[in-house]
Formats: C-alpha cells, structure tokens, sequence
C-alpha cells in the first residue's frame, strides 16, 4: 500500500467532535506487525470504550487476531475492514485520530503508511524498533509519538497519554509539514 498517487491536502484535522480516539492500522496481517501488541494495548485500558480500532488488511494472522478480540471481549471496538480501495483508504485515515504502526521487527524497514498518515495531518503512534525508520520518521511528542517495540505495558501508556492530549491537531500539523 504504497503513497497514492491522488495526494489530497489535509481537509480534516484531529478534531474532539466526540469522545472516542479512533485508532487506524494499515497493513499485513503477519507477525512482525505486532497487531496482537495494539490490541492488548487497548484491553488494558480498563472498560475505556472510547477508544475503536480499524484494522485494514488481510494476511495469516487475521483469524489468530479476530479471535483474541473476541476473547478479549473487544468485538464492539476493533473492526477488520480487509482490503479496502484507495478511496477508502484516503477516508479512513481521515477519520482517523491516529495512525498506529505497532511492528516489533525491523523487517518493518519504514513504514510508508506513516507517510500517508502524515499526508493527511494524523499523528501516529509507532514502535522504537532498533534498525528500521519508524522513529526516524515520526518525531516523539513533535510528529507522533513513539512506543517501545513489544511492550503491551508502555503502548497502554502511550494510548492512555494521548487520549488526554489537547495537542493532537497540532501535532498532526507538524507531521504534515515533515512529509512536505
């Protein structure tokens, strides 16, 4: 899923409209994206329904991760959207709060979906895996916010910290004006 060819200037910034903190991952469904980190992340937040994750993609691990959900009782907060055309790709970042690239391998080399996410002033929230450019890319507390890699404890942190940010817009910003 690489940058999509039909750029669109940021229209919609964060914006605290309701109280939920949309989530949104893009990406294979495969180990080393560490979907399963995220999705424990979530379940720490104590019986915090506020916050809704969308996981775009397919690959082996969606029947493993659709049932940890189901076990975890978070059916009514993660939803798996599939594969998804390059319009609704554009609208689901853009509804989105955050964009979040939990991997704990470098095997995620970079992560062009930081890219499209800064594209569209979203922050993101990675992982500060060693060898790969997800916390070259995304800033801490600048552009995004960043992770350690495989740490369900320090993700929980994180997603707790931002969900009381009043910044988030502003740092959506900045991202914005790296990817320019």
């Amino acid at each position: 899923m690489g940058i999509r060819s039909s750029f669109k200037t940021p229209t919609k910034v964060l914006s605290k409209e309701d109280s939920d903190l949309k989530l949104l991952v893009i990406g294979r469904l495969t180990y080393y994206k560490g979907h399963e980190i995220l999705i424990k992340a979530i379940s720490n937040l104590c019986d915090d329904k506020t916050v809704k994750l969308s996981i775009i993609g397919g690959g082996e691990q969606r029947d493993t991760l659709k049932n940890l959900v189901s076990r975890l009782g978070l059916e009514n907060q993660i939803s798996f959207l599939g594969k998804v055309s390059d319009t609704q790709l554009i609208d689901e970042i853009e509804n989105a709060d955050l964009l979040c690239l939990p991997s704990i391998e470098c095997t995620e080399a970079f992560g062009v979906v930081l890219l499209e996410a800064m594209r569209q002033a979203k922050p993101c929230l990675v992982s500060n895996v060693r060898g790969s450019g997800m916390s070259w890319v995304v800033q801490n507390e600048k552009t995004g916010f960043v992770a350690k890699a495989g740490d369900v404890e320090d993700w929980t942190n994180s997603l707790s910290k931002i969900q009381n940010r009043s910044d988030l817009a502003d740092i959506g910003k900045n991202g914005f004006n790296r990817f320019l």
